[in-house]
């Protein structure tokens, strides 16, 4: 039987493996090889973190991840603009409240889906492999996951600018495009059962996220 003192113990020994990811993480000269807040740099800064997200694992568990991620996610990110893609046009149908509320929930799910994605470290490593500009005026960097057992997975990052700010829009894993994915099942949200369904769909999502990390922390 845990005792309360006990959970405050685990709390405390969570929270201080926290912060030291978290200045492991401020100390990582980000961009090495190439010129900071240049699309490689920024795709960089990402994978790095995921790695050592992953090495925190269950000691930090999922809120721990979730915390060395948030900020990384948030910077590396155009959430705003991926949030609205995914809903098509219907983005244009709310209200300044219920597209805060919204892109606040998106946002959840975004480094939800990280945190609970890459959760423990077998010695996994990221490799850009290339870096391509589009007609467009975007930059798509591709990456390769090695895993363990030789096995990988080929990651492509769609990148935009706006003003002089390079960031992520679209993370395509294995030909799998995770915006088209979200779109259509968002629009289909929204065109049939609305936005409060939608917004419940996505919590939804997240506390599953959740849920099966503290299982498997507990297990751990």
């Amino acid at each position: 039987m845990v005792t309360h003192l006990d959970k405050n113990s685990a709390i405390g020994r969570k929270r201080i493996a926290v912060a030291t990811f978290l200045l492991a993480i401020l100390a990582y000269p980000v961009g090495a090889n190439s010129a900071e807040g240049e699309p490689r740099a920024i795709v960089d800064r990402l994978q790095s973190t995921l790695i050592e997200a992953m090495k925190g694992g269950a000691a930090i568990g999922f809120n721990g991840r979730y915390e060395v991620l948030q900020p990384v996610v948030l910077k590396t990110h155009r959430l705003k603009s991926i949030a609205r893609v995914a809903i098509g046009r219907y983005w244009r149908d709310l209200s300044d409240e219920e597209q805060q509320t919204y892109l606040e929930v998106f946002s959840r799910l975004s480094v939800s889906g990280y945190a609970s994605r890459f959760w423990k470290f077998q010695g996994e490593h990221f490799e850009i492999i290339s870096e391509n500009p589009l007609k467009s005026g975007k930059v798509v960097i591709r990456s390769i996951l090695y895993l363990k057992d030789d096995d990988t997975i080929a990651f492509e990052f769609v990148l935009s600018e706006v003003g002089d700010e390079w960031k992520i829009i679209n993370v395509i894993a294995k030909g799998i495009s995770d915006l088209a994915i979200k779109r259509a099942e968002y629009t289909s949200i929204m065109s049939k059962d609305g936005f409060e369904t939608l917004l419940d769909k996505i919590s939804e999502s997240i506390e599953k996220l959740e849920n099966k990390h503290i299982e498997e922390e507990t297990q751990a």
